[in-house]
């Protein structure tokens, strides 16, 4: 698949940079992810963070007092882009929201060890899917995402020399999440974990690393939607995405021939003519 996006950022110079007793650190991976897009972008995004049970551990403290010190209880990155609700009072006031948005980025990026993204453009998705059972194979264009991002997290941690299995939670908010589940189970992982991001009542403690994920997803649909062909420069971009880029990262976009490609590679049936 391409990665044009990750070319801003690579992601090889992570294991040269990393030393043996560093390795150890890996011991309990685990990778939040947060899905945007849809059928009226004409495009699904699965994106999130990777990294220690420990690190982890105090980005949620670093996060809470973020949001404590800007007077909100949560953050939700659709809410904030429209001013609504918790954030309406910072319409007047855009400063307010140029400071969290930094200060959000630095605290992600204190506690992240590196970060995934997969997109699956609809339309290449259905013209593939006319000529092999990727469909019945991968079940929709979320669930290719999402085990994209699994599968690049898998290999990472490989590389890290991290044990296995890994912890992989994903926003309990998709409809779309049993074809997920079915996709990754195929691919050998064990059973996603989805939970809210937000807090909701009668629902388990909501998981405030996956507003984190909700951050990066929300930057990489935006640059599709805006600079599909990714023509233009890192520069050009919005400067919250400029400072997620700095995050290691792993970034990409099927194409057409990458969804064929892949569907020869894993022996998805062909459709009879």
């Amino acid at each position: 698949m391409s990665l044009s996006i990750s070319s801003w950022k690579s992601l090889g110079h992570i294991a040269a940079s990393i030393n043996a007793s560093e390795r150890t650190i890996f011991a309990m991976l685990t990778g939040y992810f947060y899905d945007a897009g849809g059928a009226d972008h004409g495009f699904t995004v699965v994106a999130g963070w990777v990294s220690t049970v420990e690190r982890w551990r105090i980005f949620a403290d670093q996060w809470e007092q973020m949001l404590a010190a800007f007077q909100i209880p949560w953050f939700d990155m659709k809410t904030l882009s429209h001013f609504k609700e918790v954030y309406t009072d910072w319409k007047q006031q855009p400063e307010i929201k140029n400071e969290f948005q930094s200060a959000a980025c630095r605290v992600i990026a204190s506690s992240a060890a590196v970060g995934f993204a997969s997109i699956v453009p609809h339309d290449a998705f259905a013209r593939v899917n006319a000529v092999y059972r990727a469909k019945e194979y991968f079940g929709n264009e979320y669930a290719l995402a999402g085990l994209t991002c699994c599968i690049k997290m898998r290999k990472w941690a490989r590389k890290q020399e991290s044990p296995q299995p890994l912890e992989i939670v994903f926003d309990d908010g998709t409809a779309k999440r049993g074809k997920l589940t079915e996709a990754m189970l195929k691919a050998r992982f064990a059973e996603p974990i989805f939970r809210s991001p937000l807090p909701k009542p009668d629902r388990p403690p909501n998981v405030v690393q996956l507003q984190a994920a909700d951050f990066l997803a929300y930057e990489v649909r935006k640059v599709q939607k805006d600079d599909p062909e990714k023509t233009r420069s890192i520069e050009d971009h919005r400067i919250s995405l400029r400072k997620l880029a700095w995050i290691d990262a792993d970034w990409g976009a099927y194409s057409e021939e990458n969804l064929m490609h892949l569907c020869e590679g894993i022996g998805v049936e062909k459709r009879s003519k």
